[in-house]
């Protein structure tokens, strides 16, 4: 429940230290992460955290009892809720009265579906756990969102449901891991083109079509073109961090 949160604390104390015989790659990963957090660029070695110049972008404002933070992470593709697991530990060390969502609304095969359909389930997933929060007395004056891959575009249309409309003056920081802002109309890898193609024929996926602009015979009426119109845009986040690799294309 939105009070319980014994489970969530004995996951965060699981997370290894760097000494518990990971590989230097698992640990660069979360070096990565954590700099990230932080708000400043990763590190090639060790830095005094105080002295970034970026703002932290987890960081709740107000030491006022009884409001939060509450972060949410959206999965991508045939994802699950706990694909982002990773930064919802990194976070939780970091800011340790952070409030976190980890959306299962449309996991696995849900993907498939409309990106208009995974917002809705998205966004009233995000209100039921804003209403089980206040149920413990516990108001969210910042909301920040973390998505990847698809996900990305989910949150970016979640914020355009009547539902969301109460918390857009709260919007704080949104983080961007490898979203398909653009949608994928030129991939410059053909392995992943075609199976693109192949998963929006078979399965129906409405989303792949979405992404490659197969949803509509004119540009301009594209579900893509229609939500980089959208006054609910990333304007109304004070931080917006978007981070991608070479391998994305």
């Amino acid at each position: 429940g939105g009070c319980d949160r014994a489970s969530h604390a004995a996951d965060v104390a699981a997370v290894p230290s760097p000494k518990d015989g990971r590989s230097e790659l698992e640990e660069t990963d979360e070096s990565i992460v954590a700099s990230h957090i932080d708000g400043a660029p990763a590190p090639s070695k060790p830095k005094d955290r105080s002295s970034a110049a970026s703002p932290a972008l987890f960081r709740l404002a107000s030491d006022e009892p009884g409001v939060c933070h509450l972060v949410v992470l959206v999965h991508g593709f045939l994802g699950n809720s706990l694909d982002l697991r990773l930064w919802r530990n990194h976070i939780a060390l970091v800011y340790p009265g952070t409030e976190f969502l980890m959306s299962c609304a449309n996991e696995n095969k849900g993907t498939f579906d409309d990106i208009d359909l995974l917002a809705e389930r998205l966004a009233t997933e995000v209100d039921d756990k804003i209403a089980q929060l206040a149920d413990c007395n516990r108001g969210v004056v910042r909301l920040s969102f973390i998505g990847c891959s698809i996900g990305n575009l989910v949150v970016r249309a979640c914020l355009g449901k009547p539902l969301m409309r109460p918390m857009l003056a709260r919007l704080h920081t949104y983080v961007s891991i490898s979203g398909p802002h653009l949608g994928c109309l030129y991939i410059g890898n053909s392995l992943v083109d075609g199976g693109m193609r192949v998963l929006g024929a078979v399965c129906r996926s409405k989303s792949l079509q979405q992404l490659c602009f197969k949803d509509a015979r004119r540009f301009s009426d594209t579900y893509l073109y229609k939500l980089a119109h959208s006054p609910t845009g990333l304007g109304l986040f004070t931080n917006v961090l978007v981070i991608s690799s070479p391998q994305d294309r």
